[in-house]
């Protein structure tokens, strides 16, 4: 245990604030609370599931964000508590609803349902926000359809997943882009729709869609190819 112990030391030496970032494709979210609900799951995997618990409420406490609720929650359904992961997923989703313009963090916590077996709810949660996406006041988010087409394919809703993929409108070149942005290293960042495709590709592969994932594989071909004339 003393490596546990050692682990919720240095989880006190990392910044409050949340910082997000994308690594092989997947996003990640690094916090106090996010890191310190990893810690309470492996004290949960080496049958120490009172101390897991504990870990886990100081987690909540410190926890800022949707995200950060929404992956607690999940934290506590994997060491066995469903029920309060529920309870923390109601406030999370009641948290992503407060703030209506940023849409995605809802279909995040309806991953999250899903996750935790209320595939049915997930469902629902995700085809709400991307209803709302597409009533956007200023038209329809890239970025945001991006992210739902994504999620989609985490719920193993491969093939709607794609087809929401299909209504990203690319442009032709970046400067161009209605989304995008220009980072503090100066890199211009899009919502690009054959880099959707390719995580859809991988995510559809990792829940056993292979035939899904091909399909992706080949949109993204197609918009390769599509591109160079």
């Amino acid at each position: 245990m003393e490596q546990y112990e050692k682990a919720l030391q240095v989880v006190k030496l990392i910044s409050i604030n949340v910082t997000n970032g994308s690594l092989n494709g997947k996003d990640f979210i690094i916090s106090q609370s996010i890191v310190m609900s990893e810690v309470a799951f492996k004290y949960a995997q080496t049958g120490q599931k009172a101390q897991a618990e504990q870990i886990l409420v100081q987690a909540l406490q410190k926890a800022k964000t949707t995200d950060e609720m929404a992956e607690i929650a999940l934290k506590y359904a994997q060491v066995g508590q469903k029920a309060k992961a529920l309870q923390v997923l109601a406030q999370a989703l009641q948290n992503a609803q407060q703030h209506p313009n940023n849409i995605t963090n809802v279909a995040k916590v309806a991953v999250k349902y899903a996750q935790v077996g209320q595939q049915a709810e997930g469902e629902q949660l995700l085809a709400q926000a991307l209803q709302s996406i597409k009533k956007e006041k200023y038209g329809i988010n890239n970025f945001h359809l991006a992210d739902i087409a994504v999620d989609y394919a985490e719920l193993g809703q491969c093939n709607q997943s794609i087809v929401i993929a299909k209504l990203i409108k690319n442009y032709p070149n970046y400067k161009a882009f209605k989304d995008a942005y220009i980072t503090h290293d100066g890199l211009i960042v899009g919502a690009y729709s054959a880099d959707v495709f390719a995580e859809i590709a991988m995510t559809c592969a990792a829940v056993g869609q292979y035939e899904q994932a091909l399909q992706a594989i080949k949109e993204t071909k197609y918009l390769t190819i599509k591109g160079k004339h």
